[in-house]
């Protein structure tokens, strides 16, 4: 017999004597009763839907076959149990008609790429797009979401959103050189390349448009480098500016560093606030009046979740206050000179990741108080940025 429809229609689990399976057997077949057996350790072990059971038992009364239980299981025996019990009903119900609420709704999304991506940017347009914490998922559209988003993006080239759960997840991948911009894609808009810094041309590499300037020229950041409008045979042509302009750049860089600075020492804290969020909503739980003194307040928030899988729209956030003192510390001349060099090497490293170094002067004084590091750093890098125009 199908274990399923056993489970739909509910059965009877007998157990026997082991001596008992010949008799019991003989009685099975003799009256064509519909049935499932099985040998066990220590027993003989019938399964018996509800009308064989009926059946089975007025015969096994009249030949005096001693079982030693039986006990109804499957579907029917739950639903005897929940007659019983209208509380255990009620609860399962509810439990069902909560989670069925809480998925209905999107509480994270999930930005994934390969790359490195403004996710913020990125969480930003997307909410405005209907595409945020708290969105009902059935009405989302998330084909649609992701073309008005590319619509208007200067730095996806690709978006795919898939929704698992409560969670949003959204796949981008950034354009490569080459890909088509909005302005191509929109014969309404058009664009020129204008500098984006004060510089020396150094080399145009021009995809589309008309250069505006020439290799060895100077130009001061805003001036017009590739035009978008030029003229044909046909009459003036207007396109949407591509390319790179390659410029030398001189950028002067100070880092200081002081010499004293102040620290704060923090001593033990204690829950001033606690918070519950709900949909929206604040519940203060508790809020306590300060200790008084210099103290210092920092707040933390923990999200909860269902079965530690699915996130819910409940979160407590706790304020804590630290009392805390201002203390005075001096660094060493050699001390100041090394933090000194570590932040220039940082801010040279982000400067130049995009550009090729030419030349770096570096000097420093103590003077004031703080020790001066002054960087003069000559680079390549391309200053050619987009300014976007109607087209009528």
């Amino acid at each position: 017999m199908s274990r399923v429809m056993d489970f739909l229609y509910g059965y009877y689990r007998l157990t026997f004597l082991p001596e008992a399976a010949g008799q019991v057997l003989d009685i099975l077949f003799r009256y064509g009763i519909e049935n499932s057996s099985e040998h066990e350790a220590e027993a003989f072990v019938v399964r018996l839907r509800p009308a064989p059971y009926s059946a089975f038992t007025a015969i096994e009364e009249a030949g005096h076959i001693g079982r030693q239980t039986s006990a109804l299981r499957g579907l029917p025996a739950y639903v005897a149990v929940l007659r019983r019990r209208p509380g255990v009903t009620v609860g399962a119900v509810l439990a069902v008609f909560l989670y069925l609420l809480v998925t209905s709704f999107v509480w994270e999304v999930r930005i994934e790429s390969a790359t490195g991506v403004d996710e913020d940017a990125i969480l930003e347009e997307l909410s405005t797009l209907g595409m945020a914490m708290g969105a009902f998922r059935y009405t989302l559209d998330c084909d649609d979401i992701a073309a008005r988003y590319l619509q208007h993006s200067e730095q996806i080239g690709w978006m795919a959103i898939h929704l698992r759960g409560t969670v949003a997840e959204v796949e981008v991948i950034e354009k490569k050189r080459g890909e088509a911009t909005r302005g191509e894609q929109n014969p309404h808009i058009g664009a020129n390349l204008v500098a984006a810094s004060d510089a020396v041309i150094h080399e145009l590499l021009i995809a589309d448009g008309r250069a505006a300037v020439r290799v060895g020229g100077v130009v001061k950041a805003g001036d017009l480098l590739v035009s978008g409008v030029y003229d044909t045979a046909q009459g003036p042509k207007i396109t949407y500016a591509r390319g790179e302009v390659l410029g030398v750049v001189s950028r002067d860089m100070v880092i200081e560093i002081p010499l004293d600075y102040t620290v704060n020492i923090y001593g033990t804290g204690r829950t001033r606030g606690l918070t519950l969020r709900i949909l929206g909503l604040q519940l203060p739980l508790l809020d306590r009046a300060s200790v008084g003194g210099q103290t210092q307040v920092f707040t933390k928030s923990k999200q909860l979740y269902l079965f530690d899988m699915i996130r819910l729209p409940v979160s407590v956030q706790t304020t804590y206050e630290l009392p805390c003192r201002e203390e005075v510390y001096r660094l060493t001349e050699l001390q100041a000179l090394k933090l000194a060099h570590r932040r220039l090497q940082g801010e040279l490293e982000l400067l130049l990741s995009d550009a090729t170094l030419l030349s770096k002067q570096v000097s420093g004084v103590f003077e004031d108080g703080c020790y001066r590091l002054h960087c003069e750093v000559v680079f390549i890098e391309n200053i050619a940025k987009p300014l976007e125009f109607l087209v009528d």
